[in-house]
């Protein structure tokens, strides 16, 4: 964050944090509030692993492909901008692999693996950190680091769909429609908590964006105070997670 404010000046960063915004506030809609769900149904049958998995495994998929394309559309649609058009698709396709990832991540918290969750971590986030400094050193635009962004989503998807194979052979995604709507009516409310939460920060940069302008630089400046704010918070979040 801190090289890419430095780097790209408030106009650029307004841009890309902007853009981020609006996908970072669509994102929760692809989880369906499932991931405590699934970590009670796991925990009350863990025989019952495979089908659980399976179905919430098609539900992510559906949802991360809707919230995605939203994504994509609502930048269309609203965007004058042809570099913010670009920016938001680019973090749209970052949704759909994410949604995926966030999946996998619920599933091996479920299963009591949840070292698994910080060996994917441990690798995909330092790369993504080292190809985006390497882009901005080349002299890459904005673009490149949202393609970055995206590309280390969809790989760690893949990877990590593969160990939760590994893990509990057989998971496909597989639509129980009994079971899908049964899953999805428990993370309603769940799914509402994260939307909120997740709007109170990212909401503010779209609004500012569309409401006010960005051609001063006022946008990167927020952007920046937001996104150190939510840095500090990662702790205190992480240590209660992990204590839930």
């Amino acid at each position: 964050m801190a090289l890419l404010a430095r780097i790209l000046g408030p106009e650029l960063f307004g841009l890309l944090a902007s853009s981020q915004a609006w996908y970072l506030a669509l994102l929760p809609l692809s989880t369906l509030g499932l991931s405590s769900v699934m970590s009670r149904e796991l925990g009350r049958a863990p025989a019952a692993a495979g089908p659980v998995l399976s179905v919430t495994l098609a539900l992510r998929i559906g949802a991360g492909l809707t919230a995605g394309l939203a994504c994509i559309g609502t930048g269309l649609v609203m965007e004058p901008d042809p570099d913010a058009k670009l920016l938001i698709g680019l973090f749209g396709l970052a949704l759909m692999g994410r949604a995926v990832s966030i999946w996998a991540e619920n599933a091996f918290i479920a299963l009591e693996r949840s070292e698994q969750v910080l060996r994917l971590e441990a690798v995909f986030r330092p790369l993504e950190i080292l190809l985006g400094i390497t882009a901005l050193w080349l002299g890459a635009g904005v673009a490149v680091i949202a393609a970055v962004h995206a590309f280390g989503y969809w790989l760690q998807a893949a990877l990590a769909l593969v160990r939760v194979r590994q893990s509990v052979p057989g998971v496909r995604p597989r639509l129980d429609r009994s079971r899908a709507r049964s899953l999805t009516a428990e993370g309603m409310p769940i799914l509402g908590n994260l939307l909120l939460a997740a709007w109170i920060l990212q909401l503010p940069l779209v609004a500012y964006r569309h409401l006010v302008g960005s051609d001063d630089g006022s946008l990167g400046q927020l952007a920046l105070v937001i996104q150190a704010l939510v840095i500090l918070g990662t702790l205190p979040l992480a240590v209660g997670n992990a204590s839930l």
